[in-house]
């Protein structure tokens, strides 16, 4: 691994503002492309992980270099499912207008196309399904220059100090492209455990489940 080039101690992370809404959305875009979001832009998905931000016990973290540029991004909630509700049931005026005025876009196009197939489809066996958390880590992104910097470890204790602070005592989940090797091994080394590989809109999506035992400090 190449060493990194930015200065480590200069970097802020600070709840994601207003501002960061493109810049956020743009790192989100470049770090995973596959994502629906990034098919929609970066606008709109800097937009709808603000949307995310402002939900209950939901945060998303933004690590800044000293002269303000976005190197790394992350963010958490305990109740994933709950608050894809809500930003669907509160924004779905401009969801929905997001999506025709992006219909143009082939990615976007073959996501719809492989969600209405999986819609279609007959549910799996849940007996056989490993339960998954609602509480999930949902995105960790960093620019190229600074992995290797410790950052991402860093961004994941803002999660679990969360985490802690929301009363989670348990699993949470973090799921990722199974192409992403490097995830997969720095997820590994943090003690994360691999449960469950789970096609998805035309993707193998790896289900990592991390288990954070008590606060005995």
């Amino acid at each position: 691994m190449s060493a990194p080039v930015v200065d480590a101690c200069s970097i802020r992370i600070t709840p994601m503002e207003e501002a960061d809404i493109l810049n956020v959305g743009r790192l989100h875009r470049e770090a995973m492309p596959w994502s629906i979001l990034s098919k929609m832009g970066a606008g709109f998905a800097g937009r709808f992980i603000r949307w995310i931000q402002e939900q209950e016990h939901s945060q998303v973290w933004v690590a800044k270099s000293a002269d303000g540029r976005v190197l790394g991004i992350a963010g958490a909630t305990l109740d994933r499912p709950r608050i894809y509700r809500e930003i669907v049931r509160k924004h779905a005026v401009a969801i929905a207008c997001s999506v025709l005025m992006n219909l143009w876009r082939p990615g976007v196009l073959v996501w719809l196309g492989r969600a209405l197939r999986g819609r279609l489809r007959p549910l799996p066996d849940v007996s056989r399904v490993v339960p998954r958390p609602a509480a999930e880590g949902l995105f960790l992104a960093l620019v190229e220059e600074a992995r290797g910097s410790g950052l991402a470890l860093r961004l994941c204790d803002e999660r679990e100090s969360a985490f802690r602070a929301w009363g989670l005592i348990g699993p949470y989940v973090i799921l990722t492209l199974s192409t992403n090797k490097r995830v997969h091994a720095f997820h590994t080394k943090r003690g994360c455990k691999l449960v469950a590989q789970v096609p998805t809109r035309g993707h193998l999506i790896y289900e990592f489940h991390k288990e954070l035992p008590p606060d005995d400090t």
